[in-house]
């Protein structure tokens, strides 16, 4: 049996001459959020896609991260 769990995930865009790591993130949000608030990965996108109105397109973003594999899975 295949027990699936609701896990968070944080999907940014950064711009090109910014440095940022996933852990670097991470950490950033440590201290931020309590532990259960917290996001369980960081993915960084090339860039977010928006639909005609400007609002993230969350049907893509969905299609684009089901090849996602969780870290330690």
């Amino acid at each position: 049996e295949v027990m699936v769990a609701n896990r968070t995930m944080l999907v940014a865009s950064r711009r090109r001459d910014a440095i940022v790591t996933k852990e670097c993130l991470l950490k950033f949000f440590e201290c931020k959020r309590g532990k259960w608030w917290r996001t369980d990965d960081v993915v960084c996108v090339e860039q977010l896609t928006h639909t005609a109105t400007g609002k993230l397109s969350k049907l893509t973003l969905i299609g684009e991260m089901k090849v996602y594999k969780w870290p330690g899975t």
